[in-house]
């Protein structure tokens, strides 16, 4: 149920080496959260796209998707090559 702005914190990804934030592509509001990934983080790895999501959001207004990364640039950033 929060609301965020654009670019704001929405949680944390800890990892051996560091602690990232994790920043909402745009303002909106949190309308769930993926419980499984607080529970068991390697969703987050081992299936980023599928069951490894981490929040549903609404948007506050129209987001452009031009905005938004690709399929290709999301993949690039999550998955190992």
């Amino acid at each position: 149920g929060a609301t965020l702005e654009k670019g704001e914190t929405f949680g944390t990804i800890e990892s051996v080496k560091a602690v990232e934030e994790v920043y909402l592509p745009f303002s909106g509001e949190i309308v769930s959260v993926n419980e499984s990934v607080i529970d068991n983080p390697e969703l987050l790895q081992n299936d980023p796209i599928g069951e490894g999501w981490l929040v549903i959001c609404k948007p506050d207004s129209e987001v452009s998707i031009a905005d938004l990364m690709t399929s290709d640039e999301y993949k690039s950033k999550v998955m190992p090559n």
